[in-house]
């Protein structure tokens, strides 16, 4: 059994300027959101404590949402997926179903 959880906290309401290291930071997450602040730092001249206080502060800003893991379903066995769709503005269901 999957549980996904929705932790909100306080986003400070200020807007942060991304520098190239940022810039670089970004990608190289995206790409693999498990990728150690030392590689990371090693990649782009900086230190790993430097690393995480960037993304810590990306974090804080709202640059950085969340982290992610995405779930294979067939290393589970199943060969179909559920998809689960939140509307808003008046769409049906069946315009849904009708869309994808």
């Amino acid at each position: 059994m999957v549980v996904i959880m929705k932790v909100c906290r306080r986003i400070e309401k200020r807007r942060m300027i991304l520098d190239k290291n940022d810039l670089t930071i970004l990608p190289t997450l995206a790409r693999d959101c498990r990728t150690s602040y030392n590689s990371i730092g090693s990649q782009i001249g900086l230190t790993a404590k430097s690393v995480k206080a960037r993304v810590k502060k990306m974090i804080g800003t709202g640059v950085i949402e969340k982290f992610v893991v995405r779930v294979n379903p067939v290393a589970f066995g199943y060969r179909t997926a559920f998809v689960l769709i939140r509307t808003s503005g008046g769409i049906t269901k069946d315009e849904v179903i009708e869309r994808v």
